[in-house]
Protein backbone atom coordinates (compact mmCIF):
# COMPACT_ATOMS: atom_id res chain seq x y z
CA UNK A 1 0.00 0.00 0.00
CA UNK A 2 1.65 3.38 -0.53
CA UNK A 3 0.95 6.05 1.65
CA UNK A 4 -1.19 9.17 0.79
CA UNK A 5 0.85 11.93 2.29
CA UNK A 6 0.37 15.69 2.31
CA UNK A 7 2.96 17.09 -0.32
CA UNK A 8 0.67 18.30 -2.60
CA UNK A 9 -0.63 20.71 0.00
CA UNK A 10 2.91 21.39 1.47
CA UNK A 11 4.50 22.46 -2.03
CA UNK A 12 1.61 24.29 -3.03
CA UNK A 13 1.24 26.40 0.52
CA UNK A 14 4.42 27.49 -1.15
CA UNK A 15 3.44 28.34 -3.80
CA UNK A 16 6.05 26.18 -5.30
CA UNK A 17 5.95 23.94 -8.92
CA UNK A 18 6.67 20.41 -9.28
CA UNK A 19 10.10 21.10 -10.93
CA UNK A 20 10.96 23.25 -8.23
CA UNK A 21 10.31 20.26 -5.42
CA UNK A 22 12.04 17.70 -7.82
CA UNK A 23 15.23 20.16 -8.53
CA UNK A 24 15.58 20.69 -4.56
CA UNK A 25 15.95 16.66 -4.09
CA UNK A 26 17.68 16.22 -7.28
CA UNK A 27 15.12 13.90 -8.33
CA UNK A 28 13.28 13.96 -12.26
CA UNK A 29 10.14 16.32 -11.70
CA UNK A 30 7.58 12.82 -13.02
CA UNK A 31 9.32 11.04 -10.17
CA UNK A 32 8.22 13.69 -7.81
CA UNK A 33 4.55 13.81 -9.39
CA UNK A 34 4.09 10.24 -9.16
CA UNK A 35 5.11 10.50 -5.04
CA UNK A 36 2.68 13.60 -5.02
CA UNK A 37 -0.04 11.27 -6.65
CA UNK A 38 0.41 8.37 -4.07
CA UNK A 39 1.45 6.08 -7.28
CA UNK A 40 5.01 5.30 -5.95
CA UNK A 41 6.00 5.11 -2.52
CA UNK A 42 8.88 7.86 -1.84
CA UNK A 43 11.51 6.84 0.11
CA UNK A 44 12.82 7.71 4.24
CA UNK A 45 15.86 9.70 2.89
CA UNK A 46 13.44 11.94 0.63
CA UNK A 47 10.86 11.93 3.16
CA UNK A 48 13.16 13.19 5.56
CA UNK A 49 14.10 15.55 2.96
CA UNK A 50 11.17 17.05 3.00
CA UNK A 51 10.56 17.87 6.27
CA UNK A 52 13.47 20.04 6.50
CA UNK A 53 12.49 22.15 3.17
CA UNK A 54 8.91 22.55 4.77
CA UNK A 55 9.76 22.53 8.55
CA UNK A 56 7.35 20.25 9.53
CA UNK A 57 7.89 16.76 11.50
CA UNK A 58 7.31 13.63 9.55
CA UNK A 59 3.75 12.90 11.20
CA UNK A 60 2.39 15.89 9.64
CA UNK A 61 3.80 15.22 6.24
CA UNK A 62 2.26 11.57 6.79
CA UNK A 63 -1.08 12.63 7.92
CA UNK A 64 -0.90 11.23 11.34
CA UNK A 65 -1.39 14.75 13.28
CA UNK A 66 -2.40 18.03 12.77
CA UNK A 67 0.27 19.89 14.32
CA UNK A 68 2.70 20.57 11.65
CA UNK A 69 5.60 22.17 13.49
CA UNK A 70 8.99 19.70 13.53
CA UNK A 71 9.03 17.79 17.11
CA UNK A 72 12.65 19.02 17.56
CA UNK A 73 16.17 19.08 15.57
CA UNK A 74 16.77 17.87 12.71
CA UNK A 75 20.36 16.48 12.12
CA UNK A 76 22.02 14.67 9.46
CA UNK A 77 20.15 12.15 8.05
CA UNK A 78 21.71 7.96 9.11
CA UNK A 79 19.62 5.25 8.36
CA UNK A 80 21.82 2.92 10.65
CA UNK A 81 20.59 5.47 13.77
CA UNK A 82 17.35 4.54 12.41
CA UNK A 83 17.87 0.87 11.86
CA UNK A 84 19.36 0.69 15.61
CA UNK A 85 16.19 2.79 16.78
CA UNK A 86 13.66 0.51 15.16
CA UNK A 87 15.34 -2.39 17.04
CA UNK A 88 15.81 -0.72 20.52
CA UNK A 89 12.10 -0.24 20.51
CA UNK A 90 11.09 -3.81 19.41
CA UNK A 91 13.64 -4.36 22.66
CA UNK A 92 11.85 -1.59 24.80
CA UNK A 93 8.59 -3.28 24.62
CA UNK A 94 9.69 -6.37 24.90
CA UNK A 95 8.69 -7.82 21.47
CA UNK A 96 10.87 -10.90 19.17
CA UNK A 97 10.83 -9.81 15.89
CA UNK A 98 8.02 -12.84 15.49
CA UNK A 99 5.56 -11.08 17.86
CA UNK A 100 6.05 -7.84 15.70
CA UNK A 101 6.10 -9.49 13.26
CA UNK A 102 2.66 -10.93 13.67
CA UNK A 103 1.08 -7.83 15.46
CA UNK A 104 2.03 -5.95 12.05
CA UNK A 105 1.53 -8.81 9.80
CA UNK A 106 5.01 -9.35 8.53
CA UNK A 107 6.74 -12.38 8.49
CA UNK A 108 10.11 -12.50 10.96
CA UNK A 109 12.37 -12.66 8.58
CA UNK A 110 10.77 -9.55 6.98
CA UNK A 111 11.59 -8.10 10.18
CA UNK A 112 15.00 -9.36 10.98
CA UNK A 113 15.95 -7.72 7.03
CA UNK A 114 14.69 -4.20 8.03
CA UNK A 115 16.70 -4.21 11.13
CA UNK A 116 19.64 -5.70 9.68
CA UNK A 117 19.43 -3.15 6.64
CA UNK A 118 19.22 -5.91 4.46
CA UNK A 119 15.83 -4.83 2.78
CA UNK A 120 14.68 -1.47 2.49
CA UNK A 121 12.24 -0.17 5.00
CA UNK A 122 9.05 1.00 3.71
CA UNK A 123 7.06 4.04 4.65
CA UNK A 124 4.33 2.38 5.94
CA UNK A 125 5.97 0.26 8.25
CA UNK A 126 7.61 2.98 10.13
CA UNK A 127 3.84 4.59 10.33
CA UNK A 128 2.39 0.97 11.90
CA UNK A 129 5.45 0.98 14.45
CA UNK A 130 4.86 4.87 15.25
CA UNK A 131 1.09 4.03 16.07
CA UNK A 132 1.80 0.70 17.92
CA UNK A 133 4.31 2.20 20.15
CA UNK A 134 2.51 5.83 20.21
CA UNK A 135 5.67 7.83 19.40
CA UNK A 136 6.31 9.90 16.28
CA UNK A 137 8.04 9.39 13.29
CA UNK A 138 10.47 11.96 14.58
CA UNK A 139 11.14 9.83 17.07
CA UNK A 140 11.61 6.99 15.27
CA UNK A 141 13.81 8.46 12.56
CA UNK A 142 16.28 10.05 15.36
CA UNK A 143 15.07 13.86 15.49
CA UNK A 144 16.39 15.10 18.88
CA UNK A 145 12.54 15.74 20.42
CA UNK A 146 12.00 19.08 21.88
CA UNK A 147 8.40 19.54 22.18
CA UNK A 148 5.54 17.58 23.49
CA UNK A 149 4.07 14.91 20.72
CA UNK A 150 0.14 15.90 19.76
CA UNK A 151 -1.31 13.42 17.90
CA UNK A 152 -4.31 14.11 15.72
Amino acid sequence: MVQKLRLRDLREDNFWKQSTVATLLKIKRRTYAEYELGNNMISIALLYKLARIYNVSLDYICGLTNYSKPYGEYIEYDEKRILDNIKYLRKEHNLTQKSLGLTLSYSQNTISEYEKGLRSIPLDFLINLAILYKISLDEIIGIKVKVPIIKA
